[in-house]
């Protein structure tokens, strides 16, 4: 019988689990959804009647403009002292509401994140071995740490497959990563897909390597010879 019971337990944790997943990347998405699809429904039904009236016809698209334009000037009118005053006003309330403070919270730190212009989003992509030797992982930089004998360490976020917006805060050595050439837009795209989305060759994004064959035997990857590979040229002639 207990085991039964824990049965159910692990049953309901997982389903949990995945409810909140699926909560969380939904809910930014849906309410971005819903904002825009109101502001163009009010504003198209405002803008249509207006503009009949005043040349005779009504004009397909004048609302999502209108709208656009509105999102443009609300995004200026922030850039500036009295704007950036008004917007931490709304938030407070905002952030004192129980279901909309967790909503709107996690929608901001995600958008952030992802799309800060001064870079104290992501920084740049890097792979390491995680969670043991032989098994590659990628991660985007957040920082860098200078410790007490001034060797480095960088502040990595580990993103989870689906939902890079949940995922592991590792302090790895400099020592311990690879640079990559993949961008973050890259990235993001690869952990959502769960390694289908691979836009370019594994070895031109992590130059240098080393990868594990089915038998578990390390090679080291090179683009010019993963190139001589795939023209049938055997690099070690």
């Amino acid at each position: 019988m207990s085991r039964i019971r824990h049965a159910f337990h692990l049953a309901g944790l997982a389903i949990r689990t995945r409810v909140v997943t699926g909560v969380a990347v939904i809910g930014p998405l849906a309410v971005t959804v819903w904002v825009v699809r109101f502001l163009f429904l009010r504003i198209d039904g405002l803008l249509q009647p207006l503009l009949y009236e005043l040349i005779g016809r009504r004009i397909p698209g004048a609302g999502l403009l209108a709208t656009l334009l509105l999102l443009y000037l609300v995004g200026l009118l922030v850039q500036t002292i009295g704007g950036r005053t008004l917007l931490h006003f709304a938030e407070r309330i905002l952030l004192r509401l129980p279901f909309l403070k967790d909503v709107y919270g996690s929608s901001k730190t995600i958008m952030e994140t992802f799309t800060n212009p001064a870079g104290k989003g992501f920084k740049r992509v890097v792979s390491f071995e995680y969670p043991r030797r032989g098994c590659r992982a990628f991660g985007f930089v957040t920082n860098e740490v200078e410790l007490a004998d001034g060797t480095i360490e960088l502040a990595v976020f580990l993103p989870t497959t689906p939902n890079p917006t949940s995922g592991y805060l590792l302090f790895l050595p400099s020592t311990d990563v690879e640079e990559t050439t993949m961008t973050v837009d890259e990235a993001v795209k690869l952990i959502v897909s769960g390694g289908v989305v691979l836009q370019r060759p594994f070895a031109s994004l992590v130059p240098g390597a080393k990868a594990w064959s089915a038998d578990g035997v390390s090679v080291v990857i090179d683009a010019d010879a993963d190139a001589d590979n795939n023209a049938g040229i055997d690099p070690r002639s």
